[in-house]
Protein backbone atom coordinates (compact mmCIF):
# COMPACT_ATOMS: atom_id res chain seq x y z
CA UNK A 1 0.00 0.00 0.00
CA UNK A 2 2.70 2.58 0.88
CA UNK A 3 4.58 1.92 -2.49
CA UNK A 4 1.40 2.35 -4.62
CA UNK A 5 0.63 5.40 -2.77
CA UNK A 6 4.31 7.06 -4.18
CA UNK A 7 3.91 5.70 -6.85
CA UNK A 8 0.09 6.98 -7.52
CA UNK A 9 1.56 10.46 -5.96
CA UNK A 10 4.52 10.98 -8.45
CA UNK A 11 2.86 9.36 -11.23
CA UNK A 12 -0.06 12.09 -11.24
CA UNK A 13 2.59 14.68 -12.28
CA UNK A 14 2.42 16.47 -9.53
CA UNK A 15 6.10 17.86 -9.19
CA UNK A 16 6.64 17.87 -12.94
CA UNK A 17 3.56 20.63 -12.97
CA UNK A 18 4.73 22.53 -9.93
CA UNK A 19 8.25 22.78 -11.26
CA UNK A 20 6.83 23.80 -14.48
CA UNK A 21 4.24 25.90 -14.09
CA UNK A 22 5.35 29.07 -14.56
CA UNK A 23 6.21 27.89 -18.28
CA UNK A 24 2.60 25.98 -18.15
CA UNK A 25 1.02 29.43 -17.29
CA UNK A 26 2.95 31.51 -19.91
CA UNK A 27 1.86 28.98 -22.83
CA UNK A 28 -1.33 29.33 -21.69
CA UNK A 29 -1.08 33.32 -22.29
CA UNK A 30 0.33 35.11 -18.88
CA UNK A 31 3.33 36.08 -20.27
CA UNK A 32 4.75 38.44 -18.12
CA UNK A 33 3.12 37.69 -15.10
CA UNK A 34 3.24 34.22 -15.31
CA UNK A 35 5.59 33.56 -12.82
CA UNK A 36 4.12 35.81 -10.62
CA UNK A 37 0.59 33.83 -10.95
CA UNK A 38 2.47 30.78 -10.44
CA UNK A 39 3.94 31.92 -6.68
CA UNK A 40 -0.16 32.78 -5.68
CA UNK A 41 -0.65 29.11 -6.57
CA UNK A 42 1.80 27.86 -4.43
CA UNK A 43 0.76 29.65 -1.55
CA UNK A 44 -2.57 28.06 -1.90
CA UNK A 45 -0.42 25.02 -1.63
CA UNK A 46 0.54 26.13 1.71
CA UNK A 47 -2.79 27.20 2.63
CA UNK A 48 -4.22 23.48 1.81
CA UNK A 49 -1.48 21.70 3.17
CA UNK A 50 -2.33 23.41 6.68
CA UNK A 51 -6.05 22.89 6.46
CA UNK A 52 -4.92 18.64 5.65
CA UNK A 53 -3.86 18.51 9.20
CA UNK A 54 -6.80 19.81 10.35
CA UNK A 55 -9.10 17.58 8.50
CA UNK A 56 -7.26 14.34 8.25
CA UNK A 57 -8.38 13.12 11.73
CA UNK A 58 -11.71 14.39 11.00
CA UNK A 59 -12.25 13.00 7.89
CA UNK A 60 -10.12 10.19 8.10
CA UNK A 61 -7.37 8.96 4.93
CA UNK A 62 -9.88 7.49 2.44
CA UNK A 63 -12.34 9.99 2.10
CA UNK A 64 -9.46 12.81 2.18
CA UNK A 65 -7.44 11.29 -0.61
CA UNK A 66 -10.80 10.71 -2.69
CA UNK A 67 -11.74 14.09 -3.04
CA UNK A 68 -8.25 15.27 -3.15
CA UNK A 69 -8.13 12.82 -6.10
CA UNK A 70 -11.03 13.89 -7.69
CA UNK A 71 -9.95 17.81 -7.57
CA UNK A 72 -6.79 16.96 -9.28
CA UNK A 73 -8.47 15.05 -11.99
CA UNK A 74 -11.02 17.94 -12.51
CA UNK A 75 -8.01 20.62 -12.58
CA UNK A 76 -6.09 18.37 -14.89
CA UNK A 77 -9.16 18.14 -16.92
CA UNK A 78 -9.54 21.92 -17.06
CA UNK A 79 -6.19 22.11 -18.10
CA UNK A 80 -5.75 19.96 -21.08
CA UNK A 81 -9.41 21.31 -21.76
CA UNK A 82 -7.32 24.74 -22.56
CA UNK A 83 -5.07 23.50 -24.48
CA UNK A 84 -7.34 21.20 -26.70
CA UNK A 85 -9.69 24.57 -27.16
CA UNK A 86 -6.49 27.04 -27.59
CA UNK A 87 -7.45 26.86 -31.49
CA UNK A 88 -10.82 27.72 -31.48
CA UNK A 89 -12.03 30.97 -31.89
CA UNK A 90 -14.10 33.09 -29.51
CA UNK A 91 -16.13 34.11 -32.02
CA UNK A 92 -17.39 30.63 -33.19
CA UNK A 93 -20.03 31.03 -30.67
CA UNK A 94 -21.75 28.99 -28.68
CA UNK A 95 -20.02 26.56 -25.41
CA UNK A 96 -16.52 26.12 -27.35
CA UNK A 97 -16.13 29.21 -28.10
CA UNK A 98 -16.54 30.61 -24.93
CA UNK A 99 -14.62 28.28 -23.29
CA UNK A 100 -12.01 29.04 -25.53
CA UNK A 101 -12.32 33.42 -24.80
CA UNK A 102 -12.13 32.34 -21.35
CA UNK A 103 -8.47 31.81 -22.03
CA UNK A 104 -5.05 31.78 -19.08
CA UNK A 105 -8.11 31.72 -16.89
CA UNK A 106 -9.35 28.68 -17.55
CA UNK A 107 -5.99 27.15 -17.41
CA UNK A 108 -4.86 29.37 -14.22
CA UNK A 109 -8.17 27.48 -12.44
CA UNK A 110 -7.46 24.25 -13.32
CA UNK A 111 -3.64 24.32 -12.23
CA UNK A 112 -4.61 26.16 -8.84
CA UNK A 113 -7.12 23.59 -8.51
CA UNK A 114 -4.86 20.70 -9.33
CA UNK A 115 -1.95 22.09 -6.93
CA UNK A 116 -4.65 22.92 -3.84
CA UNK A 117 -6.27 19.34 -4.07
CA UNK A 118 -3.01 18.35 -3.92
CA UNK A 119 -1.71 19.84 -0.79
CA UNK A 120 -4.94 18.53 1.00
CA UNK A 121 -4.53 14.99 0.28
CA UNK A 122 -2.31 13.33 -1.93
CA UNK A 123 0.53 15.47 -0.54
CA UNK A 124 0.82 14.39 3.41
CA UNK A 125 -1.57 11.42 3.71
CA UNK A 126 0.74 8.92 1.80
CA UNK A 127 3.54 10.38 3.92
CA UNK A 128 1.59 10.05 7.08
CA UNK A 129 0.57 6.28 5.99
CA UNK A 130 3.85 5.14 5.70
CA UNK A 131 4.19 5.85 9.55
CA UNK A 132 0.98 4.60 10.49
CA UNK A 133 1.07 0.80 8.33
CA UNK A 134 4.47 -0.66 10.11
CA UNK A 135 5.46 -1.71 13.17
CA UNK A 136 8.12 0.43 14.97
CA UNK A 137 11.07 -1.72 14.40
CA UNK A 138 10.53 -2.12 10.38
CA UNK A 139 9.36 1.40 10.05
CA UNK A 140 12.65 2.41 9.16
CA UNK A 141 13.34 0.35 6.77
CA UNK A 142 9.86 0.57 4.87
CA UNK A 143 10.30 4.52 5.31
CA UNK A 144 13.22 4.33 3.47
CA UNK A 145 12.01 2.48 0.39
CA UNK A 146 8.79 4.68 0.12
CA UNK A 147 11.32 7.56 0.04
CA UNK A 148 13.50 5.83 -2.23
CA UNK A 149 10.28 5.24 -4.42
CA UNK A 150 9.03 8.95 -4.36
CA UNK A 151 11.99 10.61 -5.14
CA UNK A 152 12.70 8.12 -7.89
CA UNK A 153 9.33 8.41 -9.29
CA UNK A 154 9.42 12.42 -8.91
CA UNK A 155 12.88 12.27 -10.72
CA UNK A 156 12.13 9.96 -13.81
CA UNK A 157 8.50 12.26 -13.89
CA UNK A 158 10.22 15.70 -14.06
CA UNK A 159 13.38 15.01 -15.80
CA UNK A 160 11.05 13.32 -18.46
CA UNK A 161 8.47 16.22 -18.34
CA UNK A 162 9.73 18.62 -21.51
CA UNK A 163 10.45 15.49 -23.59
CA UNK A 164 6.76 14.37 -22.96
CA UNK A 165 5.36 17.14 -23.44
CA UNK A 166 7.11 17.77 -26.78
CA UNK A 167 6.41 14.33 -27.65
CA UNK A 168 2.51 14.00 -26.60
CA UNK A 169 1.32 17.97 -26.40
CA UNK A 170 0.00 19.51 -23.20
CA UNK A 171 -3.91 17.73 -24.14
CA UNK A 172 -2.90 14.21 -24.05
CA UNK A 173 -0.01 14.52 -21.20
CA UNK A 174 -2.73 16.39 -18.61
CA UNK A 175 -5.24 13.84 -19.72
CA UNK A 176 -3.09 10.76 -18.86
CA UNK A 177 -1.87 12.59 -15.69
CA UNK A 178 -5.71 13.03 -14.85
CA UNK A 179 -6.33 9.19 -15.92
CA UNK A 180 -4.14 8.53 -13.08
CA UNK A 181 -5.38 11.01 -10.24
CA UNK A 182 -9.07 8.87 -11.34
CA UNK A 183 -7.40 5.43 -11.08
CA UNK A 184 -6.06 6.75 -7.47
CA UNK A 185 -9.86 7.27 -6.63
CA UNK A 186 -10.83 3.90 -7.27
CA UNK A 187 -8.21 2.26 -5.67
CA UNK A 188 -8.73 4.10 -2.85
CA UNK A 189 -12.12 3.59 -2.49
CA UNK A 190 -11.45 -0.02 -3.09
CA UNK A 191 -11.61 -3.02 -0.44
CA UNK A 192 -7.94 -3.03 -1.09
CA UNK A 193 -7.14 0.37 0.70
CA UNK A 194 -6.98 -0.21 4.38
CA UNK A 195 -8.07 2.99 6.30
CA UNK A 196 -5.73 3.79 8.91
CA UNK A 197 -7.83 6.51 10.96
CA UNK A 198 -8.42 5.74 14.64
CA UNK A 199 -6.79 2.10 14.45
CA UNK A 200 -4.18 0.63 16.12
CA UNK A 201 -1.08 -1.11 14.90
CA UNK A 202 -2.63 -4.69 15.58
CA UNK A 203 -6.27 -3.49 13.81
CA UNK A 204 -4.20 -2.35 10.68
CA UNK A 205 -2.73 -5.77 10.21
CA UNK A 206 -5.78 -7.27 11.28
CA UNK A 207 -7.11 -5.44 8.33
CA UNK A 208 -3.91 -6.00 5.61
CA UNK A 209 -4.84 -10.06 6.25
Amino acid sequence: IAVILMVLQQLSGVNAVIFFSGGILAKAGFGAVANQAAVYIALAQVACTGLASLLVDRLGRRPLLAASGVGMATGLSLLASYFLLQGTKAAAGGLLGALAGAGPMLAASGLALFISSFAVGWGPVPWLMVGELFAVEARGAASGLATVVNWGGSTLVTQSFAAVLALLGPVRLFAAYAVVCALGVFWVVSPGFVETKGKSLREIERDLR
